[in-house]
């Protein structure tokens, strides 16, 4: 990554896109248990 836009762009949507990926699956993750524990309680 020499900080040049126009080459290292792919490089900044990969990072971006792991980042975005590993936060939806922590989200659904957290999500997960909780919506077990709201139908155990029904």
């Amino acid at each position: 990554m020499t900080g040049d836009l126009s080459k290292d762009w792919l490089v900044y949507v990969l990072l971006a896109a792991m980042i975005g990926f590993f936060t939806f699956v922590i989200i659904k993750g957290n999500w997960g248990p909780d919506d077990d524990k709201k139908e155990e309680k029904k």
